[in-house]
């Protein structure tokens, strides 16, 4: 199955070119060949290399993490089943519960209307910061990095911050940016995290208690189990 003009959590209004343009084709065996090598060390690497093959109209690796995020789930609907089963405990009695979300009715969150790249941000000192919604070829940087220096706090940030500074310069630079600097960059990742909101409901069958439980983004979502095919 091929669609055309997908739908994106971000709307578009990051790309330059339009939503109308971009086709998405579901999962065949060759790459579910690709995915039953993925691992969590090289996630970023494989699953950008088997969207590369699905999509056009647009470069996969500059899709932003919450339209990936949307696509990871677009295609365990539409390439095996939208049942995902989740066995858990209850938030408040411990009780061993199991529930079947259902991925075609999460609920998206979407970028505002007027958003747009660089966002400003106003620092301590007055000036203004451009920065970025990081894109997928971020994480696989990220991930390289992380595999061979371990974590690095700031090095995702660095990546989305829009100037004309070398990122080792930027990283130099951002060890002595004042703390409240950086607490605005991380909250502008925080506001405006988009895609899917991996929850679904919940209800105790022992006490009752009604809560919500993670729907994990995870490999499992390929490879679904009979209990999800039905």
């Amino acid at each position: 199955m091929e669609i055309k003009g997908i739908t994106l959590p971000s709307r578009g209004l990051v790309y330059n070119v339009p939503l109308s343009g971009i086709s998405v084709k579901t999962f065949r065996g060759r790459d579910e060949k690709l995915l039953s090598e993925m691992s969590t060390q090289n996630f970023e690497k494989k699953f950008a290399a088997v969207m590369r093959g699905l999509i056009t109209g647009i470069d996969p690796d500059q899709l932003t993490l919450g339209d990936r995020g949307y696509l990871m789930c677009w295609q365990a609907i539409n390439s095996y089943t939208p049942r995902f089963p989740i066995h858990f405990h209850c938030g408040a009695c411990e009780t061993s519960l199991s529930v079947v979300a259902d991925l075609s009715k999460l609920p998206i969150v979407e970028l505002p209307d007027g958003f747009k790249e660089p966002y400003m941000l106003e620092m301590v000192d007055g000036t203004k910061l451009g920065v970025k919604l990081l894109r997928v070829a971020d994480e696989i940087s990220a991930a390289d990095v992380e595999a061979n220096a371990g974590p690095n706090w700031l090095y995702r940030f660095a990546l989305s911050i829009v100037d004309e500074r070398t990122l080792p310069d930027r990283l130099t630079w951002m060890e002595d940016m004042p703390a409240k600097d950086l607490a605005r960059i991380r909250a502008f990742h925080e506001k405006f995290v988009h895609g899917p909101r991996m929850e679904t409901e919940y209800k105790c069958t022992k006490c009752e208690y009604r809560g919500q439980v993670k729907v994990p983004m995870s490999l499992a979502l390929f490879f679904p189990t009979d209990e999800a095919l039905g």
